[in-house]
């Protein structure tokens, strides 16, 4: 399951209750579905809640939706957001 499946599996003990929900916070890094697999694998039978918050498109979420696609536009040419991270941010702006 690679490194972080590891690590999971290492953090769980035989002392430890069963999770009955596990919450991931990615800080800004897309969540994935290996982030998914990994948690359900470690924690089998809890509820998987993964959130994604960016503090690069914080400042998109108010004001002229023409303003936040320009700044949404100029953080992905400048290079802070990836492409992907890009087309997400324009959807959910677009809704």
């Amino acid at each position: 399951m690679g490194r972080l499946g590891d690590w999971l599996r290492g953090r769980r003990t035989k002392e430890t209750a069963p999770a009955t929900a596990v919450e991931a916070q990615t800080n800004g890094h897309s969540a994935s579905d290996e982030l998914v697999e990994h948690l359900r694998a470690a924690f089998p039978g809890a509820e998987i809640t993964v959130s994604s918050h960016d503090p690069k498109l914080s400042d998109l979420t108010g004001g002229d939706p023409v303003e936040r696609l320009e700044r949404l536009a100029a953080l992905h040419a400048s290079g802070a957001l990836t492409d992907e991270e890009f087309a997400a941010a324009k959807a959910r702006l677009l809704g």
